[in-house]
């Protein structure tokens, strides 16, 4: 069973939250956060939809690096057969050097889905800020570590001023290939950590090492 948090009642009982965040990253290792006030599923289905429906030749131009923008499906992929679309920096990029920090491309076709992108990308660095803040509070007070000092800070301290380093669309159309053709899977589809980390702890992507 998927562990389930609900937002509105994390809002209020922060103690509370970070032991289920934490439990939850124990095991199974992720859980599901219901009702985040703004969150409109049916919007992000339309405009996924809208995007991935694109003509393939449009989304192979909205390609920057292997964090940013769309990532077509891979038949010989030994893991799931997806397509991705990979959200980060809106704007431009805060640190050249860094690639995680590249501003992320859209199709021109439709303004309203720029709009939207930003909002939900918004909304989504403020739900994993919180969950982030909450589960460090939570480990300096289960280790023993009572530093009020280090807990009032710990606000500014996550991901203050910087950009979540990748919310993701992700589409699974039909694989082209009949099943015994297929690939056997040899390792499950990679693990992404979207919460907005400090910067002594944030994995630092350089340019010409994304390998």
């Amino acid at each position: 069973k998927v562990p389930r948090l609900d937002y509105l009642e994390a809002l209020k009982d922060s103690a509370s939250a970070a032991a289920a965040f934490k439990a939850a990253m124990a095991e199974p290792g992720f859980l599901f956060v219901a009702n985040v006030p703004g969150y409109d599923a049916q919007e992000l289905e339309r405009w996924t939809r809208w995007f991935f429906h694109l003509p393939q030749e449009r989304k192979m131009k909205l390609r920057t690096n292997p964090y940013r923008g769309y990532v077509p499906a891979d038949k010989a992929a030994e893991s799931s057969f997806k397509e991705l679309y990979e959200i980060g920096g809106l704007d431009q990029s805060q640190e050249d050097s860094y690639i995680l920090y590249d501003a992320t491309p859209f199709p021109d076709e439709e303004p309203a889905f720029k709009d939207f992108v930003r909002r939900h990308y918004s909304l989504m660095q403020e739900v994993s800020r919180f969950q982030t803040v909450r589960y460090l509070k939570e480990k300096r007070l289960t280790e023993g570590r009572r530093d009020s000092a280090a807990d009032a800070s710990a606000g500014a301290g996550v991901g203050a001023g910087e950009p979540l380093p990748v919310d993701t669309f992700l589409h699974l159309p039909p694989h082209p290939l009949p099943r015994e053709d297929r690939p056997a899977p040899r390792r499950s589809d990679p693990g992404r950590h979207s919460a907005p980390l400090p910067r002594p702890h944030r994995q630092r992507v350089r340019r010409g090492e994304e390998d």
